[in-house]
């Protein structure tokens, strides 16, 4: 796992963070792990979500798309 380090945050920012952490029953170093992962999770989930809806909106333009399934196995085999 990688590591990184962040200098020359102001002492009151720190002090927050760790009293927060504390009342979450947490380390400061599990808190912002926490967080960080956590602030990623959710902008992946609110891209999946935008992601969805194209496709949905795509699906009731056009229809189900078809399974191309059959027609890549032909011509994976036909080049085999």
């Amino acid at each position: 796992m990688a590591e990184i380090r962040i200098r020359n945050l102001p002492d009151w920012v720190v002090n927050c963070y760790k009293q927060t952490a504390t009342e979450n029953g947490k380390t400061l170093e599990g808190y912002m792990r926490q967080m960080l992962e956590g602030s990623l999770l959710s902008e992946q989930a609110a891209i999946a979500d935008t992601l969805q809806q194209g496709l949905l909106e795509l699906a009731d333009k056009y229809g189900p798309m078809p399974d191309s399934t059959n027609l890549l196995r032909e011509v994976r085999d036909e080049s085999e």
